[in-house]
C-alpha cells in the first residue's frame, strides 16, 4: 500500500511505460487533431500518433494539413490502415494530392474510406484499386465522380452509403450495388439535374437496410421528364426508406412481408383525368 502511494505521490508516468501497439489503440480512440498533440508530451510521444492505424481530418489550413497528412501516410508505408475520413470544403485544396492519398489508403489495405467534399472541383474515384478492394468494410462519399469499370469486385463491403455523386454513365451505379456481394447497408441520395442518373436500379440478395432520396425542391435543374424510375429487387429487405418527389415509376418486388417500410413519395397529377371523364 505504501509502495503505491510512493508511486502516486511522486508522480510516475506509468501510461508512457505501456508498449507502442497499446498506446496506438488508446490514440485511434481519439480525434486526430487531439492525438497529433500528443507529440509534445515528451520524446516518448513524438512518433507515437504517426502510427495509429486511424487518419481523420477536416481540413481548414492547407499547408498545415498537406504536411501533417504527407507525414503520416509516409511514416510507415507498410502499415495497415484502418480508417481514412478527409473533409473539406477550401476551393485551393489539391485534389491530385488527395487522390494520391486515398490511391495509398488502398495500398494499405484500408477498411473503412469517408470521403465529405464540400468544394466545386470533384474528386475522381478512379485508381483501380478501390475498385478491386478485398479489405474494404465501409464506404461514405459526398461529391465524387465514380468510374465504370469492366470488373469491379468489393467482396467484403457492407455499408455504403452515396451522397450526390456524379457516376461515369448510367449503369455505373447499378453495377457498383451489385458487385457488393455481402452488402447490407445502402443509402443513395441524388440531386436532380443534367448528370444525375434517371433510372436508379438496386438489385441485391443481401441487402438488409436501403434508404433512397431524391429531392428537388433545393434544386434549380427542371426535368418534367417521365424518364425517372426506381427499381428495387432485394428480397432480404428489413428496411425501407424511400423519399422521392421526381419519379413517375416505383417497381418493389420481393420485398418480404415483415420488412419496415417508410415510403414519402409524391407525384405530378396535373395530367391525371378526372375521375369523372372516365364514365
Amino acid at each position: 500500500m505504501s509502495n503505491r502511494g510512493a508511486s502516486h505521490r511522486s508522480g510516475e508516468d506509468r501510461i508512457s511505460s505501456l508498449p507502442d501497439h497499446l498506446l496506438c489503440q488508446i490514440l485511434s480512440n481519439l480525434p486526430t487533431k487531439n492525438a497529433v498533440t500528443t507529440s509534445i508530451l515528451s520524446t516518448r510521444w513524438r512518433n507515437i500518433w504517426l502510427s495509429t492505424p486511424i487518419l481523420d481530418i477536416d481540413i481548414n489550413d492547407v499547408t498545415t494539413f498537406v504536411t501533417f497528412a504527407s507525414r503520416f501516410l509516409d511514416f510507415s508505408k507498410d502499415s495497415c490502415l484502418h480508417k481514412l475520413k478527409l473533409s473539406f470544403g477550401r476551393e485551393d485544396v489539391d485534389m491530385c494530392t488527395i487522390k494520391l492519398w486515398i490511391e495509398d489508403a488502398f495500398k494499405r489495405k484500408i477498411q473503412h474510406l469517408e470521403v465529405d467534399s464540400r468544394v466545386d472541383e470533384m474528386i475522381d474515384m478512379q485508381p483501380l484499386t478501390f475498385y478491386l478492394s478485398e479489405t474494404l468494410v465501409s464506404l461514405r462519399l459526398h461529391f465524387v465522380l465514380l468510374h465504370r469499370f469492366v470488373f469491379v469486385s468489393l467482396p467484403y463491403l457492407k455499408v455504403m452509403h452515396l451522397e450526390d455523386n456524379i457516376y461515369n454513365d448510367g449503369n455505373t451505379l447499378e453495377n457498383l450495388i451489385s458487385s457488393c456481394p455481402v452488402l447490407e447497408d445502402l443509402t443513395v441520395v441524388r440531386s436532380v439535374d443534367e448528370t444525375t442518373v434517371k433510372v436508379l436500379r438496386v438489385r441485391s440478395q443481401s441487402l438488409n437496410s436501403l434508404k433512397l432520396v431524391l429531392d428537388s425542391s433545393k434544386c434549380w435543374y427542371n426535368d418534367d421528364s417521365n424518364d425517372w424510375e426506381v427499381i428495387i429487387d432485394a428480397p432480404r429487405l428489413g428496411y425501407l426508406s424511400l423519399k422521392d418527389d421526381q419519379s413517375v415509376s416505383f417497381l418493389i418486388s420481393n420485398l418480404g412481408s415483415s420488412a419496415k417500410v417508410d415510403i414519402n413519395v409524391s407525384f405530378n397529377v396535373s395530367d391525371i383525368w378526372e375521375v369523372e371523364d372516365w364514365f
